[in-house]
């Protein structure tokens, strides 16, 4: 490469651009391959495949944006052809219609001062080498329209004239906070309501306290007097402490036992019998 060439590649800093090999086979083939008659499509059919006129390394090698692919010697790396892939042009290299390992590859001769170029075929040993080769080729050419569409946006933008945002002399920033109003009061102290959990809340001047919950009621204690057989009624209408029972023969029989002070203690109901006495 020519010092006008990396002068070319140079970024904004004026360090040239590294070369880069985006891809490499060491084994290809190249074939001669006959004039082309008419806009049909080649085939590598008509090459006679299996007598190539040359092996050896194919490369894609990259400094910045262009782009470059060399035939080389595998064992001296001695130059044998090359074709550049140049911007806003059709791609050097066209694949045949009956197979994905064979190309048609468009050379240059760069020696002389008349550029010349001929059409090569080459070949890869195995598919995935092809398919690698296309994969790099067009990752570079998405690569290079990226950087053409970047620059075009930096050249649009610099065309543009610079605002002045700062604040003159006198100016001044007002800004307006809209702070929504409560709906309702919470009232004066004193005031008792619920929150979302259904506790009771008191509003004091201190702020909001929240009510301790009520004391449960505590139970009655009810004793069964002397001669009354059974379960007493659970009901809450029967008040059997109180001295009101809807059952005459229970009320009369606990007001006599509060009377006299003697309450008998209730044996225990014996509805299953003595498994002792049944053992």
């Amino acid at each position: 490469m020519s010092a006008a060439e990396v002068h070319k590649n140079e970024d904004e800093d004026g360090v040239p651009a590294v070369e880069q090999t985006l891809f490499k086979a060491p084994e290809m083939y190249v074939y001669k391959i006959p004039p082309r008659m008419s806009n049909l499509s080649y085939r590598a059919d008509d090459w006679n495949i299996n007598k190539w006129a040359w092996e050896g390394t194919l490369k894609l090698l990259s400094v910045g944006t262009e782009c470059t692919i060399r035939l080389e010697d595998s064992k001296s790396g001695e130059l044998f052809a090359q074709a550049s892939v140049k911007q806003d042009q059709p791609l050097p290299i066209e694949a045949v219609i009956d197979s994905s390992r064979f190309f048609v590859l468009r050379v240059e001769d760069t020696s002389s001062k008349q550029e010349r170029h001929a059409f090569l075929g080459i070949g890869f040993r195995e598919r995935t080498e092809a398919y690698d080769f296309q994969a790099a080729l067009h990752d570079h050419v998405k690569f290079v329209k990226r950087a053409k569409e970047a620059e075009e946006v930096a050249e649009e933008y610099a065309k543009q004239p610079t605002k002045d945002y700062s604040l003159k002399p006198g100016e001044k920033i007002t800004i307006k906070l809209d702070i929504p109003k409560k709906q309702q009061s919470l009232g004066g102290p004193g005031t008792l309501f619920k929150n979302f959990s259904g506790n009771l809340v008191e509003a004091t001047e201190k702020g909001l306290v929240l009510k301790p919950p009520p004391k449960a009621a505590e139970p009655l204690s009810v004793r069964r007097p002397s001669g009354v057989q059974g379960s007493l009624p659970t009901d809450t209408n029967t008040k059997v402490e109180q001295g009101q029972s809807g059952a005459g023969v229970v009320g009369e029989t606990s007001r006599e036992a509060r009377e006299q002070g003697k309450e008998e203690e209730v044996p225990p109901d014996d509805d299953f019998g003595d498994f002792q006495v049944a053992a």
